[in-house]
């Protein structure tokens, strides 16, 4: 017998997976979201009141911008993911998936009369702000934008600043040491060595892309292609070569 199909009531409720879509409405003004999976954390503040959250965000209502920013600059921090890596599933090439396991890290709520916590809320303004005039191609991938970005605070040196607050609110000031070979740095052009498989078909021998990011082995990494089609593929140290 074939399934029944679903009522308008129940595709509703399916919709509306315990309640996670109805709880965003009324839409705040201000939130503040970040990506549950993936091995980098990625989070913004959303000022859209028309924008409905995914169920691949988490999201929350910060009262002000100023605690919105300080959680940005928290939770995009190179700091805060050392960190949480010892909690987080592994999949091929280490940790990834995020979840919730951030909040295992003892974050204080924010205090707008902490001066630490004001630091923080505004080198987070500055990353954003940083971060707006990144010019990102048309129809880039969301990979190599994340790189274009993370780039482009470590130049300006905020990315560093960050880092170290997060450090002090964290533990006192004891920045977790972070180590990373980066043989070849992130938007770097790389060659193929020879054909590798991907998702899309085989990239051929030669084949050009660019690093959108660095695994922290420095021995795998993730690589941009958009001949002979697109696609985004995971390689080792010895299938590629600077271009």
């Amino acid at each position: 017998m074939g399934a029944e199909p679903l009522s308008a009531d129940s595709l509703t409720e399916n919709f509306d997976h315990y309640g996670k879509l109805a709880s965003q409405f009324p839409i705040a003004r201000l939130r503040i979201v970040y990506a549950k999976a993936g091995t980098l954390p990625a989070a913004c503040i959303v000022r859209n009141s028309r924008a409905v959250i995914d169920h691949k965000l988490y999201w929350m209502a910060p009262p002000s911008e100023n605690e919105a920013n300080y959680l940005a600059a928290i939770l995009n921090s190179e700091t805060a993911r050392a960190r949480v890596a010892q909690y987080q599933s592994r999949g091929q090439w280490g940790a990834r998936d995020f979840d919730k396991v951030t909040f295992n890290l003892p974050i204080p709520r924010f205090d707008p009369d902490e001066p630490l916590h004001r630091d923080l809320a505004e080198a987070g303004t500055r990353a954003e702000a940083t971060a707006a005039t990144v010019a990102l191609p048309e129809n880039v991938r969301f990979q190599r934008a994340r790189a274009l970005v993370r780039t482009a605070l470590s130049e300006a040196g905020i990315a560093q600043i960050i880092d170290n607050l997060v450090a002090k609110l964290l533990d006192g000031g004891t920045r977790m040491a972070v180590t990373k070979s980066r043989s070849i740095p992130e938007l770097s052009i790389v060659a193929l060595k020879h054909p590798v498989e991907s998702n899309r078909g085989v990239l051929p021998e030669g084949g050009r892309g660019t690093v959108v990011h660095v695994y922290r082995d420095g021995k795998h990494y993730e690589v941009e292609f958009s001949e002979p089609f697109p696609c985004t593929v995971t390689v080792g140290a010895d299938d590629i070569e600077p271009a």
